[in-house]
């Protein structure tokens, strides 16, 4: 599994997210499996979003369209951009006991 992961600030967290929820079909077409959103707490304009993908081809391609939204969101949307694609080494969700 491959992970685009995603993190920058926004000076405006309701309109980015409401701009992310708008491309849940891009989403969805480009191969994501999965994504999560996570803010700062310390530091709510912090973001991060991870994206899974079942390959690193699916996971390319997605950035072809995204770096032409952050082309056109940088400074006003967003800022401080980084992106990294990574490989899921180990992934695991631990049982609460009763």
């Amino acid at each position: 599994m491959i992970a685009l992961k995603i993190t920058h600030n926004t000076p405006n967290f309701e309109h980015w997210k409401a701009t992310f929820d708008r491309n849940a079909e891009l989403r969805e077409k480009s191969g994501v499996r999965r994504f999560a959103v996570l803010r700062g707490i310390e530091q709510p304009d912090a973001v991060t979003i991870v994206l899974e993908f079942d390959n690193l081809d699916d996971a390319r391609s997605m950035l072809v369209p995204l770096q032409q939204m952050w082309q056109q969101a940088t400074g006003s949307l967003i800022q401080d951009l980084h992106w990294q694609l990574c490989e899921v080494v180990e992934k695991v969700e631990l049982q609460v006991p009763a």
